[in-house]
């Protein structure tokens, strides 16, 4: 698990730590002093609606950063506690949560900053824009990507060695774009031999054609078209008991002709 600085948070300028800046290659070894992967994973247990523990763990991930009180209301005792990060290189640094409230006066000036009416940048101000997006550019250090117009489908090549394939759903409504970006994606990662990582953000579902051509794609063997996969967990197991199982029967009783 890596940690990528951000430098913007509801369109304002924040300045990460600088050891979160000087370690975004470096991979995270433990939070709190447990596994990253564990801190995530018992959070969506506690915090998530969800019931699959995958779909837990997506949601979790990004609400352990950031998230709206009013959707997850967190206790104060758990918003003071301070969270300790420590790299594999031993480099550690503490953070806390920080409470966001965006009042009238904030609302009224981003609402006049679109209509053009708020008063020029500083010229420290124009700096620190320009210093961000350029760090923003390096931090990207992404050499080759492709998206559907729909934004559903998303794949990239960095210059880490890692090709990163994003399904966010397997529906569409621009076909044609939705499957040249598969068929890109696909040549892209046929072009090295570095590992790929996959991901679901809030993955809604769609065509099983879709879902069993993005399998092909990752899969060593092609036996998509006659083994159905699923991610394993006590909820998948309690649809397949209690729902379409029973068409799996081997005695089903049949009409007469």
């Amino acid at each position: 698990m890596y940690l990528i600085p951000r430098y913007f948070f509801k369109s304002r300028y924040v300045k990460p730590p600088k050891e979160i800046e000087n370690n975004e290659y470096e991979p995270v070894k433990t939070i709190n002093g447990e596994d990253p992967f564990n801190i995530i994973r018992e959070f969506g247990k506690k915090y998530m609606r969800l019931k699959c523990p995958h779909a837990q763990f997506t949601l979790a991930k990004d609400e352990f950063v950031e998230g709206s009180l009013s959707y997850l209301p967190l206790t104060k005792e758990y918003l003071n506690t301070p969270i300790s990060i420590t790299w594999e290189n031993g480099e550690s640094v503490s953070v806390n949560y920080k409470i966001y409230r965006e009042t009238a006066s904030v609302s009224n000036s981003n609402e006049k900053l679109k209509q053009g009416i708020r008063k020029p940048l500083t010229e420290e101000e124009t700096k620190d824009i320009i210093n961000t997006k350029k760090a923003l550019d390096e931090n990207d250090r992404i050499t080759r990507k492709f998206t559907s117009k729909d934004n559903n489908i998303h794949c990239t090549f960095s210059v880490n060695g890692v090709n990163t394939l994003v399904v966010r759903s397997f529906d569409t409504e621009v076909k044609e774009s939705y499957e040249e970006t598969i068929s890109n994606c696909i040549d892209l990662f046929d072009s090295n031999n570095y590992p790929i990582q996959v991901i679901f953000p809030k993955n809604g579902g769609g065509y099983s054609n879709y879902s069993q051509w993005i399998e092909k794609i990752l899969s060593p063997y092609d036996d998509v078209n006659y083994i159905v996969s699923w991610r394993e967990s006590d909820y998948t197991k309690h649809v397949l008991k209690t729902g379409f199982a029973v068409n799996l029967y081997k005695n089903m009783p049949t009409k007469k002709k």
